[in-house]
């Protein structure tokens, strides 16, 4: 037989025919059913494709439309039927906007003239059909002919039949609809809800899904019946929280949320949590729509599980106004729900859909639900997926798919306002007739959660880093039967005890130490239990084969019932400080010998007692005592023989005592009277000699040298070095003065001199250029008289018109003579800021406004100051005060105002040509701070002075530029003029990084 061709048995062959024959037969009378269904239905029944063209209708149309038979209705259009263009051109309208928005419209009231020419008034439903894909494919219509309720009263009574028959009919679908809801909240992991609480205290439980079995272990009927039954499980600890958090949200209207622990018929302990809305009812009673699921298994987990769909919604605007109440009831519960509720799914052919999404969907993912359920749509949702995380997410739906088990994940996601989100989702898989995959589930926002479980982990890591890292013994101990079990150590106690963590965690304290040493351990934690708190005391234990002593402190840890269960310990190694004690004790003989004979002063003060405690020979026989009784008063003796202005000096150095580091020597210089009434020079230098068990300073050693002849030598010596410095002092300022005065003078009368040069030309200038501009403007005049009587000129005139542009000479003329007016007007200014600054007819001593001298400064410095090529310019900020006119020498003045804000302008410059950046700042600030007094404040945001530097300022010959950029004068001499010639104060106030300040302070009047 040919490989190609496939045998089939004849019986089953036969057997196929029949079952094709029985199908098309079962079809036939579907089709037969269906008409006739429709054809008894009281409305008038229609269906149309996309393009309006209808595809059947039921009897009552067809004799509407006068088309005798329904399936002559098939291929027509509205315009082929008795209606007018008008209503046609209505109807097709409607069609075209039910199939493009996808929602249906309902009771639609209108007129159609039917067939015989009459006028009737129609209620039209038209519901958007569509393919198993959800696309509109058609449009489906009824309507009811409502003439007879609108013109006769009398068809009141066949019009309530009608209607009671379309309520028993969407009743049914109701009926339906509250089925698929219920089969909804059955499927979704954990129990849905309503429960009601009534003025009086009573409760009830509205709704309640099947759910309740798997975490109460009860009915639905039963929580019906009896809703305090699911409150007597609740742990008793519980129960007051519970009912009190009820009651807060009943008063509040605020979401309710919580956790607590029950106890199920048989006997199982579980955690559940809550999450619901509360909503107040006309009778004042409080409704809460919510869930509740069972948190076991990880308590801290995601909110409780969501369900209902929002796609009923969708589908319940399908059907007819009689299932708008399940609608909203629907809407109420999803959209109340906290999270997405949805129901996903994984078609034969691998394509995906979502045929339902609740609002939760646009809060979580910022995607409106009517985007995402729209089939050739769902990658919407899998587009913000966290790259690293899709490839998981893949592959758990995939696993669901193949073992059809819950599926639970969490993952992250990016919305499109690039928010960082981590969620999880719960579903629950159930195979189709048509081998695709439907989820029922929820997802929720679990990003708080995530940053909770991340800080709990760095808080665990860092106690774990704490616990291993200190330098320290910590160990655990639980008492289990009257016996001691080491639960924990750290690291550092199994490298001190030289053993491997396997043989100390879990083994007893004998099995560790030996029956001799745990038996002294047992005692001593016996005593910590029966005292219920912490104690410290010192223990000798023989580790790696050596005694080592060690310094231990037992906490007790009890739990609820206040029961000691648990023995923390924390032991410090004080083997090596006990071995230093004993030497210390077996050398202070050998360094008393020692310290006997010393010809300096040796002393031990100790901190803790405030007393001296040790002095040798030498101090004793200075002081003129016997050493057994100086002892005890030796501090005061100390006292009474001290230098007066020494005393603070020797109590100061005590204070940096108790702060020394091991090593630091502390030195310091004081005076002493002996016991002949004559003062002594002592050269002291202490250290830290002891240190109490918490590391502070105990006890000091000093030792002091008498330096009396070196002091007296230089005492001589300073007095005469300060009297040399004196001199040369005397003699820099006058050579200081020389120098700067004759500079200022050469300076003033260069300044006075061009001043007078420029101004001479200037007023010649400025005093033309008004001339200029009422000739040029007599020019201008005649001009336009010309173009006003002669408009058409010779061409040759018209030509020169053009090459000299007239029009805009006429223009450009006005503005180059307001420029030189403009110009003349700065040159005289500025000749008088010269002026005013030389003030060389000024030079006694006079009253003048210090404001114009400051102008004056400015107006000179004005080129350092402006804008230049990568030079951003410093901006001068002038707070002027009310001030007097002030007795003053005004050049002499000028000339400290020059010098403060040269140096100020130098130090911005720095800063600018290094940061373009730094916005470069000068800041005069001029008042009146007493009834005599004025203050001149100039300030900059430069790099600051160091506070060494600021000291030497005013030194002569003293600066901190370039050599050839400074000669260290200007402010030596600006302290003289301000000090010497006006009694005055010039003073520094810097701080690095944020600027300096100059403060001048003057008398107003001079008495």
């Amino acid at each position: 037989m040919n490989e190609n061709f496939i045998t089939i048995d004849k019986s089953i062959y036969e057997s196929l025919k029949q079952e094709n024959q029985q199908l098309k037969a079962e079809l036939k009378w579907s089709q037969q059913l269906f008409q006739l269904t429709v054809d008894n239905i009281p409305h008038s029944v229609f269906w149309k494709d996309r393009n309006s063209v209808f595809l059947g209708c039921n009897r009552n149309f067809a004799e509407d439309a006068s088309v005798d038979e329904p399936e002559n209705i098939i291929g027509k259009n509205d315009y082929d039927l008795p209606w007018t263009k008008e209503e046609s051109d209505f109807f097709r309208e409607c069609d075209k906007r039910v199939m493009d928005n996808g929602v249906p419209e309902i009771n639609i009231i209108e007129t159609q003239v039917q067939a015989d020419g009459n006028l009737f008034w129609l209620d039209t439903n038209k519901i958007p059909l569509r393919d198993g894909e959800g696309n509109v494919v058609g449009i489906f219509g009824t309507y009811e002919n409502i003439t007879e309720r609108k013109q006769v009263e009398e068809n009141l009574k066949k019009l309530n039949e009608t209607l009671e028959a379309r309520v028993e009919r969407r009743t049914a679908k109701l009926r339906e609809t509250e089925n698929r809801l219920s089969r909804l909240a059955d499927n979704v992991p954990g129990m849905i809800y309503q429960f009601q609480l009534n003025p009086d205290g009573r409760m009830s439980f509205p709704y309640v899904s099947s759910g309740c079995r798997d975490i109460w272990e009860i009915e639905p009927q039963k929580i019906y019946d009896d809703a305090e039954s699911v409150f007597t499980m609740v742990h008793p600890d519980d129960l007051p929280k519970l009912k009190q958090a009820i009651a807060n949200s009943a008063q509040t209207s605020q979401n309710w949320e919580y956790e607590w622990r029950i106890k199920t018929p048989s006997g199982k302990q579980k955690w559940l949590k809550g999450i619901s809305k509360p909503h107040l009812q006309a009778d004042n009673s409080t409704v809460w729509d919510g869930c509740i699921v069972d948190i076991t298994r990880r308590k801290q987990t995601e909110d409780a599980l969501h369900q209902l769909n929002e796609e009923l919604e969708a589908r319940v605007e399908q059907r007819t106004t009689a299932l708008y109440q399940a609608e909203a009831r629907l809407k109420k519960l999803t959209d109340n729900v906290p999270g997405m509720i949805y129901e996903f799914c994984l078609h034969s052919d691998e394509t995906m859909s979502f045929p339902y999404v609740s609002s939760g969907c646009e809060d979580i993912f910022e995607i409106k639900p009517s985007q995402l359920t729209i089939p050739q749509n769902s990658y919407l949702l899998f587009n913000g997926v966290h790259p690293d995380d899709l490839p998981k997410v893949q592959a758990s739906i995939t696993a669901s798919a193949q073992t059809l088990r819950n599926w639970e994940h969490e993952w992250r996601i990016i919305t499109d306002s690039n928010k960082h989100k981590w969620l999880k989702g719960i579903a629950k898989p159930e195979l189709q007739a048509d081998n695709s995959i439907l989820w029922f589930g929820c997802v929720i926002d679990i990003s708080e959660h995530k940053k909770t479980e991340a800080k709990l982990r760095e808080q665990e890591q860092f106690l774990r880093s704490i616990y291993d890292g200190l330098e320290h013994n910590i160990y655990v101990l639980d008492l289990e039967d009257d016996k001691l079990h080491c639960v924990g150590i750290n690291s550092f106690g199994l490298r001190i005890m030289g053993l491997p963590a396997a043989e100390v965690i879990g083994k007893t304290v004998q099995e560790i130490f030996g029956a001799q040493a745990a038996a002294n351990i047992y005692q001593r934690c016996k005593k910590c239990i029966e005292a219920g708190k912490a104690i410290t005391y010192e223990e000798n234990l023989m580790l790696q084969e050596q005694e080592m002593c060690f310094l231990t402190t037992l906490n007790p840890i009890k739990d609820s019932q206040g029961k000691v269960y648990r023995l923390i310990g924390t032991t410090l190694n004080i083997t090596e400080r006990k071995q230093a004690e004993e030497e210390l004790r077996a050398s202070q003989h050998f360094i008393q010998s020692i310290t006997d004979y010393s010809p300096n002063f040796l002393y031990i003060y100790d901190f803790e007692k405030q007393k001296t405690i040790y002095i040798n020979k030498e101090a004793v026989s200075f002081l003129g005592y016997l050493q057994k009784d100086i002892l005890a008063s030796i501090d005061e003796r100390m006292f009474e023989r001290t230098h007066r202005e020494d005393l603070d000096k020797i109590v100061a150095q005590q204070q940096k005592m108790l702060a020394a580091a091991d090593g630091d020597i502390l030195e310091f210089e004081y005076r002493l009277k002996d016991s002949n009434e004559e003062w002594h020079w002592f050269y002291n230098r202490q250290m830290v000699f002891n240190r109490k068990e918490d590391g502070t300073v105990k006890q000091s050693l000093g030792v002091a040298t008498d330096i009396t002849k070196r002091k007296q030598a230089e005492i001589k010596a300073q007095q005469k070095a300060i009297e040399l410095e004196n001199t040369l002092k005397k003699l820099q300022e006058t050579q200081a003065q020389l120098i700067q005065t004759e500079k200022m003078s050469g300076l003033g009368q260069m300044v006075a001199g061009v001043a007078h040069e420029i101004n001479n030309p200037a007023n010649f200038i400025h005093a033309n250029v008004s001339f200029i501009n009422e000739y040029s403007q007599d020019l201008i005049r005649l001009t336009e008289l010309y173009q006003k009587y002669y408009p058409n000129p010779e061409a040759e005139i018209q030509e020169e018109i053009d090459n000299i542009e007239l029009d805009f000479l006429k223009i450009d003329l006005q503005n180059i003579i307001r420029s030189m007016e403009e110009g003349t007007r700065r040159i005289r200014e500025i000749v008088l800021s010269l002026r005013n600054f030389s003030r060389l007819d000024e030079a006694e001593f006079k009253q003048v406004n210090i404001h114009e001298g400051l102008e004056s400064t400015l107006m000179i410095l004005q080129n350092r100051l402006k804008p230049k090529n990568n030079f951003s310019g410093i901006a001068v900020i002038k707070e002027y005060g009310n001030l007097p006119l002030i007795e003053c020498y005004p050049s002499q003045l000028n000339q400290v105002f020059m010098n403060i804000l040269v140096n100020a302008i130098d130090a911005l410059e720095e800063q600018i040509y290094g940061n373009n950046s730094f916005k470069a700042k000068i800041t005069i600030l001029t008042q009146k701070i007493a009834k005599n007094t004025a203050q001149i404040c100039i300030s900059d945001n430069g790099s600051g002075i160091p506070s060494n530097i600021i000291p030497k300022l005013f030194n002569p010959f003293f600066t901190t530029k370039e050599v050839g950029k400074g000669t260290g004068l200007g402010l030596s001499i600006s302290y003289q003029i301000i000090t010497e010639k006006h009694a005055g104060k010039l003073f520094c106030d810097s701080v690095v990084k944020k600027g300096t300040s100059f403060i001048i302070e003057i008398p107003i009047v001079h008495k």
